[in-house]
């Protein structure tokens, strides 16, 4: 899943001292979560829904 590829960007971001990628990668990482608490008993969170979740960031 994305959700956890952005977790262990965020890691090495923080080993590596890079503050402004590791607060991306939070703002990232919470709108990942956000969406699948929202789709939550619906439907499983699937690579088109993360699409959507990455397309509205972007935007």
């Amino acid at each position: 899943m994305l959700k956890d590829t952005v977790q262990k960007m965020m890691v090495e971001a923080m080993k590596s001292g890079d503050k402004e990628l590791k607060t991306v990668l939070a703002g990232v990482k919470s709108a990942l979560m956000n969406k699948e608490i929202e789709l939550r008993g619906k439907k499983d969170m699937d690579a088109e829904a993360e699409i959507e979740v990455i397309n509205k960031l972007v935007k």
